[in-house]
């Protein structure tokens, strides 16, 4: 293996030169095949070329072995050094990419993009569809893959649903029978957050659903939470954050501080998967707020989008090691030392994607091994739409849109009398293959099983129907029966006066025979009329 590196505009272009030995199917010269690879560098992101990179090598160096021996296969890095976070590099992938398509004639290449991904997939399909050339995406998609007339070459192994980020917390919406929801974003966290942020406000749109969103930049400074939260008091019970850990914590302790920790506010977090680098969940980090989060975590709903104790597909000690070899020796991954750990989703997608590129490639070739257009994207794609394939990291089960199946999803608690959080709902797949959560365990939440609604019963200000005290109901109560009482005998005394006006020009002049009423002396027993009585009931009330 020879690494070629060069220095360009757009940073540093690694190349893996790798030989193969005879070809397989003779009838056809050998073909070159193009593996571009655009990604950010660091270890701040799971998705990494430093993180996900072994994973590439091991992989690309087993297909030479396993499939491929009649093709030259170049794989290229494609990354700047300048860019740092995930929401530069979505804005600058398309320029990189086709600075790197268009340095030379690649008519009689195959070309495929396969990249760790970031926030980047729907900018890197619009150029593949344009292209007509296979994107594999192994740790990001978007809704747009479901859209095949305009994603007709665009398949993912990603583990994540990315696409479905936002119909996610749509259904944990629909499933608790919330009628809004407020939504606060870090920007200072990791991409991920911003592109579940992005999602979930357009689906809740879609579905006409109230939100009220805002976000902040930590890096910027101090987020001032109890001002946020006094607002949010007066609109909401249910509170999406998308953040840190330690964000999550500042916003708790605050929410602490206001007494809004006592079971009537829901607080919903997410993250990608449960690993270090993105931060403690912990409760316990011998500090002072340590007590304050163990109470507050009592009103949070824990959402992992790849929960990996849901995978039934064990990843072998062998693969495993190979992927640790390379961290160790290739300075290149800065993790030599394997300070950050490796990030097991990451890893398994992109093994799995070369495999199966290598085994569509093969199949094609066998079954026209002198005249299959190769560089149709758009073909090689629905070769692996509505298909299971088995690879050294599991099965990996592709749906018609060329989405990864099924969804490892999983919502938890904070489970108070062990100190930790237990899953109760997981995610499963509807009729047409929409999410859906199911419940898979009882729910315990401040001594009860049910969450609270969006809005108290009584409303914001107190002034709902439901509030009416029970001297209220009462009063409507008796003067519903009373009213039509009154207009009866009001209608009485007006037939009476008529009478009384046609027959006498001096009708004002009513005498208590006119009503045929009984003087006092010859009245035997006392009485009360109608009107006075209800007269002075309304007045006692």
């Amino acid at each position: 293996m020879m690494r070629a590196v060069s220095s360009n505009a757009f940073g540093l272009l690694i190349v893996c030169f790798l030989t193969f030995p005879e070809p397989l199917f003779p009838a056809r010269s050998i073909i070159n095949l193009d593996i571009v690879s655009p990604g950010v560098i660091g270890n701040y992101t799971a998705s990494s070329i430093n993180l996900s990179g072994p994973a590439f090598d091991v992989s690309i160096s087993r297909l030479r072995e396993r499939f491929l021996a009649h093709f030259n296969i170049s794989h290229t890095f494609l990354y700047n050094y300048s860019i740092l976070n995930c929401v530069d590099f979505q804005n600058e992938v398309q320029n990189m990419l086709a600075r790197w398509y268009y340095t030379v004639d690649r008519s009689e290449s195959v070309t495929v993009i396969m990249t760790p991904g970031c926030i980047e997939s729907a900018q890197l399909n619009e150029l593949a569809a344009t292209w007509n050339v296979l994107l594999i995406s192994t740790a990001n998609s978007a809704p747009a893959i479901r859209d095949k007339a305009k994603s007709p070459s665009w398949v993912t192994t990603n583990l994540f649903p990315s696409s479905y980020y936002g119909e996610i917390f749509n259904q944990l919406i629909v499933f608790h029978n919330w009628t809004s929801i407020d939504i606060l974003l870090d920007r200072g966290s990791t991409g991920s957050y911003v592109l579940m942020f992005s999602l979930t406000i357009a689906v809740l749109e879609n579905r006409k659903m109230r939100a009220t969103n805002r976000d902040y930049n930590s890096s910027s400074g101090e987020f001032e939470f109890p001002a946020f939260l006094q607002r949010v008091s007066t609109r909401n019970r249910i509170l999406l954050f998308l953040g840190s850990p330690n964000e999550l914590r500042k916003l708790l302790v605050a929410a602490s501080w206001m007494n809004m920790t006592n079971g009537d506010y829901v607080y919903i977090t997410g993250t990608s998967f449960i690993w270090k680098p993105y931060g403690d969940y912990s409760w316990k980090r011998r500090d002072p707020s340590d007590e304050i989060i163990l109470q507050a975590y009592k009103s949070v709903i824990f959402v992992v989008m790849v929960d990996m104790e849901m995978s039934s597909s064990p990843i072998s000690k062998s693969m495993q090691a190979s992927w640790r070899t390379r961290f160790e020796e290739d300075p290149f991954y800065q993790n030599t030392g394997l300070d950050t750990d490796p990030p097991l989703p990451m890893l398994t997608s992109a093994t799995g994607s070369l495999e199966i590129l290598g085994e569509v490639l093969n199949e094609t070739l066998a079954e026209c091994p002198s005249s299959c257009n190769l560089r149709d994207g758009t073909t090689m794609a629905r070769k692996m739409m509505n298909r299971t394939f088995s690879t050294t990291v599991g099965q990996v089960r592709f749906d018609a849109n060329g989405e990864r199946r099924p969804f490892l999803s999983s919502a938890s608690y904070f489970d108070s009398t062990e100190n930790r959080r237990k899953v109760y709902l997981r995610a499963s797949t509807g009729q047409k293959g929409e999410f859906k959560w199911k419940q898979v365990d009882s729910l315990s939440w401040h001594g009860g099983s049910q969450l609270p609604p969006s809005e108290p019963v009584c409303g914001f200000i107190e002034k709902g129907t439901a509030c009416l005290n029970s001297g209220d109901t009462t009063r409507n109560a008796l003067l519903g029966v009373l009213i039509p009482i009154i207009l009866l005998v009001a209608g009485g005394v007006a037939v009476v006066v008529i009478k009384i006006r046609s027959r006498n020009h001096f009708w004002w002049q009513l005498d208590s025979t006119s009503f045929g009423l009984q003087s006092a002396r010859s009245q035997s027993r006392s009485t009360v009329s109608p009107v006075s009585f209800i007269s002075n009931f309304v007045h006692g009330c």
